[in-house]
């Protein structure tokens, strides 16, 4: 059973003040459905929603409760290339660097027709991260090694790109800033993005710098109207990540990248982190091996699912295969999450 400890928890770095920056199943780790937050993105409209503008007020309290993530669209360049909804985002293809776009047939497999498509520029960033698609149709990514550097140096693992929703032109959007040099211990750098409709904001989680001994990690919150990064999270070493609005307000959501735990912190209306981080959920004993960390976290309604995989800053964390997912119900009443029966 999943296990929660008592709140309110601080066992990790208190956030310092945001700041702008210039700078169990067998399962494939880099394919996923975009409803669960993943690297197989579908471009289908999960329901157009509204998102809503930044507030003033400091308490993140004058939004629906629920995921954030609705306003998602579908990439302008993908339907020019005759594309259906059940057209996907493959960051996962070992044989292809970059991303491939490919419909689905119905029963789920890639299709012929149209042709498998990657534009030129989707493969000079080695091998990336799970897409992220924003209100405009905007995509993002990190760059990710897969197998090897080869292709994704160390030095270039806090680069974050985007990928225009008309033209599908991938380019640099930013060198996120790090607090310790790349290491021949951690080729690892952005290990997982998330967005929030509400606020226009992608987050970002990143592992650069960090050694066996010492946590380097940031969370980044960017921007997107100013294109603009600000750290919400310093000397934390987080995986998974993801936004919810709960009964008291907006929540992100952080899976420890070294211990079994997910931990959140309060957001403002214009998603910066406000209070301290305080612990959720200890999954400790659970998966495969019972020592595995929070890949990815994704959100319902009421509902959160996190997978997890065994995680040791090696070149075989993203290609084991050997994933479970843990279902969650959230509770309005005292803000907190139990698991699924």
């Amino acid at each position: 059973m999943s296990r929660r400890k008592k709140r309110p928890q601080s066992a990790q770095p208190a956030p310092k003040a945001a700041k702008s920056l210039a700078k169990p199943h067998q399962a494939s780790n880099r394919r996923s459905l975009l409803a669960l937050g993943s690297v197989l993105a579908v471009l289908a409209v999960l329901g157009l929603g509204v998102w809503w503008l930044n507030r003033s007020s400091a308490i993140a309290s004058t939004f629906a409760q629920g995921e954030v993530t609705s306003c998602k669209q579908i990439p302008p360049f993908a339907q020019a290339q005759g594309f259906g909804v059940n057209a996907v985002l493959d960051t996962q293809a070992r044989r292809v660097r970059g991303m491939v776009m490919y419909d689905l047939t119905s029963e789920g497999q890639e299709a012929s027709q149209p042709a498998p498509y990657q534009h030129p520029s989707w493969a000079k960033a080695g091998y990336l991260s799970s897409p992220i698609l924003d209100r405009d149709g905007a995509i993002y990514v990190g760059a990710v090694p897969w197998v090897s550097i080869l292709y994704n140096p160390p030095a270039a693992a806090n680069k974050l790109y985007r990928i225009d929703p008309r033209t599908a032109e991938l380019s640099e959007l930013l060198d996120l800033p790090t607090a310790a040099p790349a290491n021949n211990t951690n080729p690892y750098g952005v290990l997982a993005l998330n967005y929030d409709c509400n606020t226009h904001s992608l987050y970002v989680s990143s592992v650069f710098g960090s050694t066996k001994q010492q946590q380097f990690g940031r969370i980044f919150r960017v921007d997107l109207a100013s294109k603009k990064a600000s750290i919400v999270l310093d000397g934390v070493d987080s995986f998974g990540i993801g936004v919810y609005n709960g009964s008291s307000g907006k929540r992100l959501y952080y899976a420890l990248a070294r211990q079994p735990q997910i931990y959140s912190i309060a957001l403002d209306n214009q998603g910066n982190p406000t209070g301290q981080p305080r612990q959720e959920i200890d999954f400790s004993g659970q998966g495969y091996h019972g020592d595995e960390r929070g890949r990815r976290i994704t959100f319902g309604d009421a509902t959160m699912q996190v997978r997890i995989v065994q995680f040791d800053y090696t070149l075989t964390a993203v290609t084991n295969p050997n994933e479970s997912t843990l279902s969650y119900r959230y509770n309005p009443e005292n803000d907190s999450w139990q698991a699924a029966e």
